[in-house]
């Protein structure tokens, strides 16, 4: 991601940082958020992530779909115990809460996953979220990053969807031909699973996406939330450092 920061912020025509935050790995939400509040131009990083991950959404079951891989059925959504959802959203709240006074990037999402993470590693078993709540709150998500859009700024948008779909095209390519091929091997899991596990898209798309297509939701959570973790702890301070030699320079 890093690597095409200079040539996509060229071809979006804005600058090397926004270039970068519309690079990296991680969540949309996130790199929209971080751009705002280093003032770098908002709307372009989350066009360009929104782009990458409609050409996951797209390319993936259409490569199930080319290759003949048979992905097993999607589980059902098992009884829900409404007291255990709320005692997992209200601790994960108050600890979200404590953590966005660190600064910690989007601790609304981070907080209660390493909350049920931590929970089910203990040896509880936790109930599936109800449909209609996990459709709600992905309805939230992409409206919260369209409402980012503003009319005054679409005439820049055309070069920065350019810019979108080439290093989307050029990070899902590595991803599926390096990365998704080694995580096949080495964990021994299918290479559907692996190929998605890798994708460089938003943390809960990628998830909801696992269960869409019957692939295993668990072990595409285990590695998107690492990606997701290691980049929204590492680089916000590491961004702000190189900011803050390079003004003092």
């Amino acid at each position: 991601g890093a690597l095409l920061a200079v040539p996509i912020s060229r071809i979006a025509g804005v600058s090397r940082l926004t270039g970068l935050l519309s690079c990296l790995p991680a969540g949309m939400a996130e790199m929209a958020t971080l751009a705002r509040d280093l003032g770098a131009h908002e709307q372009t990083v989350a066009l360009i992530h929104t782009l990458r991950v409609i050409l996951i959404l797209t390319l993936i079951p259409l490569w199930l779909g080319v290759a003949g891989i048979q992905a097993a059925a999607p589980a059902a959504t098992g009884f829900v115990e409404g007291a255990e959802i709320l005692a997992v959203v209200l601790l994960g709240g108050l600890i979200a809460a404590a953590a966005s006074r660190f600064g910690v990037l989007n601790p609304w999402v981070i907080a209660p996953m390493l909350l049920c993470l931590g929970a089910v590693a203990a040896g509880f078993d936790l109930p599936l979220i109800p449909t209609p709540l996990l459709i709600a709150a992905q309805i939230a998500i992409g409206a919260s990053l369209g409402l980012r859009f503003r009319l005054a700024e679409f005439r820049s948008l055309p070069r920065a969807a350019l810019a979108g779909l080439i290093s989307g095209a050029l990070l899902i390519g590595v991803s599926f031909a390096a990365f998704g091929w080694t995580v096949a091997r080495l964990g021994g899991l299918g290479p559907e699973t692996a190929t998605l596990a890798v994708m460089p898209g938003g943390l809960g798309e990628m998830i909801a996406s696992a269960g869409a297509l019957g692939l295993l939701p668990a072990t595409v959570a285990g590695f998107q939330i690492t990606r997701s973790i290691l980049t929204n702890i590492f680089a916000p301070p590491l961004i702000r450092y190189a900011l803050a030699r390079r003004g003092g320079a």
